[in-house]
């Protein structure tokens, strides 16, 4: 049998428990704190929201970055028509355009200069990576370099990386020139910035089709 005291405990207990669950019921029926209700009001908005406008809506807040993944900026191309043998005459149509050559190889430097000769295309020279980055520290007003990839002191590859990482050359595409069209250089050529690629030996219609993409905008 129990005994009074027993039973006391017993009674004790129970209104323990029941203090609890009144105590329970009280704090449910509570006004939301002020950070509670603003995490509430959040989360309520965002539903209200997608539910109103859809996913597009959302999407139109977003900021579209003016770089790609690999930090090369987005540049405006046009698409090339389709066209029959390309001659010198033709690159008159991108006079006063200005490029910048970075090459070391003077065959190379030859080459591109009797290709654009009496076109009104203004073609400056660099010997190497660096010299090419003082040009540009000095004068950025270039529609493009063509981009050697192994040069002396610096190559392609580091100028572009410099380039691409000074905004006040965010207008001027680099296009790689390199006798190599393995897949995984060219990717490499991608990552340091390069936008395009013209394999060497340089075909005519190759650098028109490069030279079209980047005007007329």
């Amino acid at each position: 049998m129990l005994t009074e005291y027993s039973l006391a405990i017993i009674a004790l207990i129970v209104v323990l428990v029941i203090l609890i669950i009144v105590f329970v019921l009280q704090k449910k029926k509570e006004p939301l704190s002020e950070d509670s209700e603003a995490i509430e009001e959040i989360v309520t908005h965002k539903l209200d929201e997608e539910d109103l406008f859809g996913e597009e809506a959302i999407e139109e807040q977003i900021e579209i970055p003016t770089r790609t993944k690999d930090n090369t900026p987005t540049f405006a191309k046009r698409e090339i028509p389709p066209h029959g043998e390309i001659s010198r005459e033709n690159f008159k149509e991108f006079a006063g355009e200005r490029v910048l050559v970075a090459e070391d190889n003077l065959i190379n430097q030859k080459i591109i200069k009797g290709l654009l000769a009496d076109t009104g295309i203004e073609v400056v020279l660099a010997d190497d990576g660096q010299i090419a980055l003082d040009i540009l520290e000095r004068d950025s007003n270039f529609l493009m370099v063509l981009m050697d990839v192994q040069m002396p002191r610096v190559d392609g590859f580091e100028a572009t990386r410099q380039i691409r990482a000074n905004p006040n050359y965010n207008h001027i595409v680099v296009v790689a020139l390199s006798g190599d069209t393995a897949a995984d250089n060219i990717e490499k050529m991608k990552v340091a910035g390069m936008s395009e690629q013209l394999e060497k030996p340089l075909k005519m219609t190759a650098l028109y089709d490069i030279l079209y993409a980047y005007t007329g905008h």
